[in-house]
């Protein structure tokens, strides 16, 4: 029992030692970089998923699939990094939608405690002769008013963790762990304010668009298959 325990710890001391190696000053510093579980929880499907939503107003369907992942990892200057992406297509705005996260593009941020943003989600929108931009979704860590900026060529458009409960019902269905991300000029809506509700290991079950007339459009999740 003890020759077992001894192995246990050595496995155990070798992949804290794996991830980590010295600096300059003899202490131990991060090299691994993994796309943290929180992150694929609310972020990352796979093929075979949908969802469902319904314009509370007029009743329009948009049906939204998952129709690829990307799962990619490199090492660079002894570091480890990588990349998780979901790619989706909205029946109802002829578009695709891609979600992904990078972390090589965060180490910095991590290494040097930096109090900027770290890891971020970043949307894609685009179709065949018609690629829109990406911006921004969502910041890590997913605390309540942590912001950043959605896109680099705007200091208007902000996105904040407005709020994250506990819980949410919408119509028949409840959901868990919910983060209502804030965007003040989207990208994808015409630079409307734009607040999702996303939901851990469900996704996006709300989304409510500021219109510039005055008007706001609610998209509810009213059906979903996961598969993650």
């Amino acid at each position: 029992m003890k020759k077992f325990t001894v192995i246990i710890l050595l496995i155990l001391f070798t992949g804290v030692i794996n991830s980590c190696k010295p600096d300059d000053n003899g202490k131990l510093k991060q090299t691994s970089f993994p796309v943290p579980q929180e992150v694929k929880d609310y972020m990352y499907f796979k093929p075979g998923t949908y969802w469902i939503y319904q314009d509370s107003a007029t009743g329009d369907l948009d049906t939204v699939n998952v129709t690829d992942t990307v799962v990619a990892s490199k090492t660079d200057d002894g570091n480890y990094y990588e990349h998780y992406e979901t790619r989706t297509y909205s029946s109802f705005y002829k578009y695709y939608y891609y979600y992904k996260v990078n972390t090589s593009f965060s180490d910095r941020c991590i290494t040097q405690n930096e109090s900027r943003p770290c890891y971020n989600i970043v949307a894609v929108k685009t179709r065949p002769g018609n690629y829109v931009g990406e911006s921004t979704l969502l910041y890590l860590p997913f605390q309540k008013n942590y912001w950043g900026y959605a896109y680099l060529t705007s200091e208007k458009s902000i996105v904040k963790m407005a709020d994250r409960i506990p819980d949410l019902s919408i119509g028949n269905n409840s959901f868990n762990d919910v983060l209502i991300v804030n965007t003040t000029h989207s990208l994808f809506y015409s630079f409307a304010e734009t607040n999702f509700f996303i939901a851990k290991n469900i996704g996006i079950v709300r989304k409510e668009i500021f219109e510039t007339n005055g008007n706001k459009q609610i998209w509810n999740i009213i059906s979903y298959n996961i598969h993650q």
